[in-house]
């Protein structure tokens, strides 16, 4: 019986070792091999010591390959410190297949001066989503491209100066900044109903923002646009394209462009302040129509907002065109700003009940 019991017990004890050690070689940095067998990241032997990087402390590095295009299986979840695309690195592609990518130190180190790319596809009206935490960027010479995906960003992570790709599937294409995150210097180009937020203290930064076919973008907390420039084209045949500027935001020192419809039906683009915003110290350029028939450009300011210190200039449109409106209602107020119209722009304070 004794011994019975004392085998038993070994046998459990060697299976737990076992176990541990297959857990333990499956965490750990590791450099992407040379020639790898596949593509998948979850695959131990494509890497070198033979373990897969998922844990926060871990570092991926990809260096020269055979194979550059690694898929993140459909349901993972990868938590690492950092990707870093070593000097000899070629392009890679990484696709995020309904799985999740999350940075927690460093974040994306490209030292490479290729271009690096990570796709988010969508699938069966799934996607996937990449998160950065702490002090995480998304680093240089890095594309981001997303159907339908979620993007964030929280604590004091940036979006460095990578380029960011959101569109619309079935499923919203999302990029949030909570925190004191910032927009850093990236550019961000969405479309077809992608929506942007900025969330407490977030900022953003000395981005580069273009808007277009009924992307949305919130300024909603107590967050700063800094030297933002934005751009906002047009919108489809049911919504505009839109920046919103809420709570106790402020437009910073930012430079904003409304661009109108250029095609029958098309909405034409606009900006809002709501609630306590203001337009700060910033530049906007309200524009008309883009032909014949066709719709323009508004900046609202309602509730309690300020057109503060900024400079609004309001354009007319072309050929007989709507022109570009700005509006005050409500209690807003227009503070030192300066106006300048031209052509058939208009200022229409028709639904203010306060002196501004």
């Amino acid at each position: 019986m004794n011994t019975l019991f004392t085998r038993l017990r070994f046998l459990v004890a060697a299976a737990l070792l076992f176990l541990t050690a297959q857990r333990l070689s499956f965490a750990g940095s590791a450099t992407w091999d040379h020639n790898p067998s596949s593509g998948d990241w979850n695959t131990a032997a494509n890497w070198t010591p033979q373990t897969v990087p998922n844990a926060i402390t871990d570092i991926a590095t990809f260096d020269a390959s055979t194979v550059t295009n690694v898929l993140v299986d459909f349901g993972s979840n990868i938590n690492v410190d950092s990707v870093v695309f070593d000097s000899g690195a070629p392009a890679y592609t990484i696709t995020l297949d309904v799985s999740n990518l999350k940075l927690n130190g460093a974040g994306f180190v490209n030292n490479s001066g290729s271009l690096q790319s990570v796709v988010i596809p969508e699938e069966s009206d799934l996607a996937g989503a990449m998160f950065f935490y702490n002090s995480a960027t998304a680093g240089s010479v890095t594309n981001v491209s997303t159907v339908g995906g979620l993007l964030t960003f929280y604590n004091s992570s940036s979006a460095g100066s990578a380029t960011f790709d959101l569109t619309s599937g079935s499923l919203q294409g999302t990029l949030d900044f909570w925190d004191e995150s910032t927009a850093g210097d990236a550019t961000i180009n969405a479309s077809a109903n992608s929506v942007i937020s900025f969330f407490d203290s977030s900022t953003g930064g000395n981005a580069t923002l273009n808007l277009s076919t009924a992307a949305f973008v919130s300024f909603a907390g107590s967050n700063n646009a800094e030297h933002m420039i934005g751009t906002c084209i047009g919108g489809n045949q049911v919504f505009p394209s839109q920046i919103d500027f809420e709570g106790f935001s402020s437009a910073g020192e930012g430079t904003f462009t409304t661009i109108g419809g250029s095609a029958s039906g098309e909405q034409g683009s606009f900006i809002l302040f709501d609630n306590t915003a203001t337009a700060d110290n910033a530049t906007f350029v309200i524009n008309g129509g883009m032909g014949a028939g066709l719709t323009g450009t508004f900046l609202y300011f309602i509730d309690t907002t300020t057109a503060a210190a900024a400079n609004i200039t309001a354009n007319g449109g072309v050929d007989g065109s709507d022109g570009g409106v700005i509006s005050f209602e409500d209690k807003s107020k227009g503070g030192t700003c300066s106006i300048t119209l031209s052509g058939n722009a208009e200022l229409d304070i028709s639904m203010h009940n306060a002196r501004g």
